[in-house]
């Protein structure tokens, strides 16, 4: 189902007592599926008394860029629904490797079950991102390439069950 409002350029703005303006704005195109009573809005812009900002640009919801008064600005890409590299305004770029996180016999985050394997997960998570049903795909960070240096993660999966003496199965 298509989103129920469009983007007509309104602008909600916050004022503080203190001077300071936030604006939000809809992002129609931000999920896939229809809200009650209209759509996501999305900070845009925070603005002090001084008069300096910072502004949020976005596309489809997902942040591109983030800029100031005074000039600097950090862009950001994607890649499967998730941070594939981030970029400043001097030229510094890290570059972020994900992967897909496995799943033991189905697709957790509908509800729906699979036969565990990589190919039948893979396509019930297609399905899903393809209805709209899940923002982000479920990926995890497995590496950051910055000017400094490639950092490697790892994760541990599903701990061990606590035990709780009397009480353990």
């Amino acid at each position: 189902l298509a989103p129920t409002c469009t983007n007509d350029g309104s602008t909600y703005i916050m004022r503080f007592r203190d001077g300071r303006e936030w604006r939000v704005v809809p992002a129609p195109h931000a999920t896939k599926i229809r809200i009650n009573g209209g759509c996501l809005y999305f900070l845009s812009e925070m603005r002090d008394s001084q008069g300096r900002f910072m502004q949020i640009q976005r596309s489809d919801g997902k942040i591109t860029r983030i800029s100031t008064s005074s000039g600097q600005f950090v862009d950001f890409a994607y890649s499967t629904g998730v941070v594939s590299s981030v970029t400043d305004n001097t030229g510094r770029t890290v570059t972020y490797s994900h992967e897909s996180v496995p799943t033991k016999g189905g697709f957790r985050a509908l509800g729906a079950t699979t036969d565990g394997t990589s190919s039948s997960r893979a396509a019930t998570e297609s399905a899903a991102i393809t209805a709209g049903l899940i923002p982000i795909p479920p990926r995890r960070l497995v590496s950051a390439n910055t000017p400094e240096g490639t950092y490697a993660y790892t994760y541990e999966d599903d701990p061990p069950s606590l035990r709780l003496g009397a009480l353990s199965p």
